[in-house]
């Protein structure tokens, strides 16, 4: 039996992607607040997150670079001369 909002905290947690999906985990970092900073079991689980991000971003990395799906900017001097050797012999 769903439960009609009260107030705008109630409305956004009814709206999180986790609230229909019950084994659904999230594996963001948490914050720690002025008043109530993280123990050290949350800034070891952030950190073990952490690690793992790390080292899955660093294969994507490396499979963009190989495969030329980065994005390249190319300013001044250097801009120019692309589009040089890009434009037809005319």
């Amino acid at each position: 039996m769903k439960v009609p909002p009260c107030c705008s905290a109630c409305i956004l947690r009814q709206a999180s992607p986790f609230s229909n999906r019950p084994k659904a985990r999230d594996f963001t970092n948490k914050k720690g607040f002025r008043n109530k900073e993280l123990t050290e079991r949350g800034r070891e689980k952030n950190r073990r997150k952490s690690s793992v991000r790390a080292k899955v971003e660093h294969a994507f990395l490396i499979i963009k670079r190989i495969f030329g799906f980065a994005k390249v900017s190319y300013r001044g001097l250097m801009k120019n001369g692309c589009w040089q050797s890009m434009a037809p012999d005319v």
